[in-house]
């Protein structure tokens, strides 16, 4: 076989995911294979046979299959997410009493953390792979395969998508960043977030991002006339994440409606459920304004989608990289944690159309910056 073999290693994967490492995942895969598609095999993903992060219940199947020109391996997961020890843990690494002892527990908490899938980790030692690049620093096939892939001498690139939360205080999840050869963050604000809180030099982390799967124009028509949304609405595209509880006191103060596409479930919303690329992109071409009220991110995909389609965003300040990513082109309107200021700019925004073009194009040049072929020229080692 010519040309190098690259394995991607992801907690779960598919078209059918929702997350944004998980999507990061996928189209970094993508275009890779994309890339050395004339190599059978050249990309490989090694993942769990789990569709949700709750639980990690196997619900996909076991084996290998091929999504377009990347090969899937999927492996069952053994156990399930011990959600009440890693909330503990959680705290204790986080409070200033216990954090010394705590910061050493990190063994534990990726076990109770997951998901724990031995085939995988198996078959990273197995597969000889020229370079590896993980995704996520939360879960344990990154927390035990970066060692794997280390030792096996293979080049070992690290997407860790962090942001300021309490598991990046444990000495075990920061080993990743170490060694690592090189690490991607997706933004300055998360390579400084990392350099502060890991120790890691600054001449490994990279600020590489993350492009989109926008399909160059705007869809005429959703599949479905489940989609077809008429009339204005604010969108929030994701799953349930710290923030979200924000959104239904929000829209029940104000007068525009919100639809949400993905996993959440917002009270008073139109929930449509995941949706497939082709309607994602058309409820963003016919939104009025797109909402991301998480508190953690660590680039905010859909930020760059929104201003792709011209939309104009509504972020929240709680978030440094959103805050950073809104205050450096201009692209929409950063609210205080609270509800009652994020249906204020929801209203001002809904009610200047001018404000929205202005914001909308800001962003769009912004946006112009996330090129897939210099991603990819990273990843390949170019």
């Amino acid at each position: 076989m010519s040309g190098p073999r690259f394995g991607v290693v992801v907690q779960r994967y598919g078209p059918e995911i929702v997350g944004g490492a998980e999507a990061h995942a996928r189209m970094v895969a993508l275009r890779l294979a994309q890339r050395f598609g004339d190599t059978p095999g050249a990309v490989t993903v090694l993942t769990s046979c789990a569709a949700d992060w709750e639980t990690w219940e196997n619900r996909l199947p076991e084996g290998e299959a091929f999504d377009g020109l990347v090969r899937v391996r999927r492996f069952s997961v053994q156990g399930r997410r011990l959600t009440p020890v890693q909330i503990w843990l959680d705290r204790a690494v986080s409070h200033p009493r216990t954090q010394r002892v705590a910061r050493r527990l990190g063994r534990i908490y990726a076990a109770a953390q997951g998901p724990r899938v031995p085939g995988l980790l198996d078959a990273l030692r197995r597969e000889r792979f020229d370079r590896v690049i993980f995704v996520s620093y939360l879960y344990h096939p990154t927390i035990a395969g970066v060692p794997i892939a280390r030792a096996s001498g293979a080049q070992v690139d690290f997407i860790p998508t962090a942001h300021d939360e309490a598991p990046l205080r444990f000495l075990r999840l920061q080993r990743a960043f170490h060694l690592a050869h090189r690490v991607a963050c997706n933004t300055e604000s998360e390579r400084r977030l990392i350099q502060r809180m890991t120790g890691v030099g600054r001449h490994k982390l990279d600020v590489v991002g993350c492009g989109t799967d926008f399909p160059g124009t705007l869809p005429a028509a959703p599949t479905s006339d489940r989609y077809r949304v008429e009339g204005d609405f604010a969108l929030y595209l994701g799953r349930d994440k710290h923030g979200v509880e924000l959104l239904a006191p929000a829209f029940r103060r104000s007068g525009l409606r919100l639809v949400v596409a993905g996993s959440a479930q917002v009270d008073g919303a139109l929930n449509l459920g995941p949706v497939g690329p082709q309607d994602k992109w058309w409820l963003l071409s016919r939104a009025t304004v797109v909402v991301q009220p998480s508190r953690f991110e660590s680039l905010g995909l859909t930020l760059i989608e929104a201003w792709q389609a011209r939309k104009p965003v509504i972020v929240n300040a709680a978030s440094e990289v959103l805050r950073e990513q809104v205050a450096a082109c201009a692209g929409g309107l950063v609210f205080r944690d609270d509800a009652a200021e994020l249906a204020r700019c929801v209203d001002l925004l809904a009610g200047d159309a001018s404000l929205r073009t202005s914001f909308g194009a800001a962003g769009h040049a912004f946006a112009e910056r996330y090129d897939w072929d210099a991603i990819v020229r990273y990843f390949a080692g170019d």
